[in-house]
């Protein structure tokens, strides 16, 4: 295992930087302040390419490169203006210890896309204070105890960086989020105007649709658009025969001069929404808002005009 980068005098002008190995060839030596864009990847991946996990079939079979948690940490120390960083497909030793939270004041983007095999975001975010944060992709790989520490933790990092958000990504295809958690989350974030939820099921869906159709909005009360993806329809959940669908009508009639965009992607045949929604949705679709509910590929949509 390489150790973290070490510190020097030499200036570093590099703008960008794609990292895809623990080695002094591809990693800073010394503070980088001109490095605004960082890449950490594995080294066989094509990290140029869009990536769309919903599509994803087996992530264990995707290969991943271990880092240290103290190399990226030195990375990251080296490079105080950073403004974007991605992760993709990596793995992540753990940190031994876990040191003070590192403030980076101009990071606005920050996504983990691709395979998680360990839980690179955790590891990374416990780390870090993102006061400009207005991007986030968040994958939440390891969010399946409701009660684990990841969930804190999250939570933890929210309320330090306190970021002005704008669009924030949620979950891969095995993550399931109540409820509860997910608006705990959310009122940390009232700036965000782009939603997107990854989720193996749509447990909150009745639950966030009647929260953000409160008047005036107190939820998310800047939201624009809203991106669900999910395996099972959505009437399906909480329980079989409760639809969700009523409580969407409402939340996009409600909302319909701020949202402009609604789409919900299912992952298996999905069961069309009633008549009587249908024409509703269709209406607010004919009035200028973006609606999608049909298949993951955008193939079939329910209502279409």
């Amino acid at each position: 295992m390489a150790s973290p980068p070490s510190s020097g005098s030499m200036p570093n002008r590099f703008s960008a930087l794609n990292c895809a190995r623990e080695s002094t060839t591809s990693a800073p030596l010394y503070p980088s302040p001109h490095l605004h864009t960082l890449t950490i990847a594995s080294p066989s991946d094509d990290f140029t390419s869009p990536v769309d996990d919903f599509t994803s079939e087996d992530d264990s079979m995707v290969n991943t490169y271990t880092f240290s948690f103290a190399y990226i940490i030195g990375l990251l120390h080296l490079t105080p203006n950073l403004v974007e960083c991605t992760f993709y497909s990596i793995s992540m030793y753990p940190p031994a210890t876990v040191p003070p939270p590192l403030v980076l004041p101009h990071l606005r983007y920050l996504k983990f896309v691709g395979a998680e095999v360990t839980n690179v975001s955790d590891h990374v975010l416990n780390h870090l204070s993102l006061p400009a944060l207005e991007t986030l992709d968040n994958p939440l790989s390891y969010y399946h105890d409701h009660n684990g520490p990841s969930v804190n933790e999250f939570s933890r990092f929210l309320r330090r960086s306190s970021p002005p958000l704008q669009r924030l990504s949620l979950g891969r295809r095995f993550v399931n989020v109540p409820f509860p958690q997910l608006e705990a989350w959310l009122r940390l974030v009232p700036s965000v105007i782009d939603l997107e939820l990854y989720t193996a099921k749509s447990i909150f869906a009745a639950d966030l649709f009647s929260a953000l159709a409160e008047s005036p909005p107190d939820l998310l009360p800047n939201l624009q658009s809203l991106r669900i993806r999910h395996h099972w329809p959505i009437h399906r959940w909480p329980a079989p025969g409760i639809s969700a669908y009523p409580a969407l009508l409402r939340t996009l009639s409600v909302r319909s001069a701020q949202i402009v965009c609604f789409h919900l992607r299912f992952r298996s045949a999905a069961d069309k929404p009633d008549p009587d929604v249908c024409d509703g949705l269709r209406q607010l679709a004919a009035d200028g808002m973006d609606i999608y509910i049909g298949s993951a590929d955008y193939e079939q949509n329910y209502i279409s005009l």
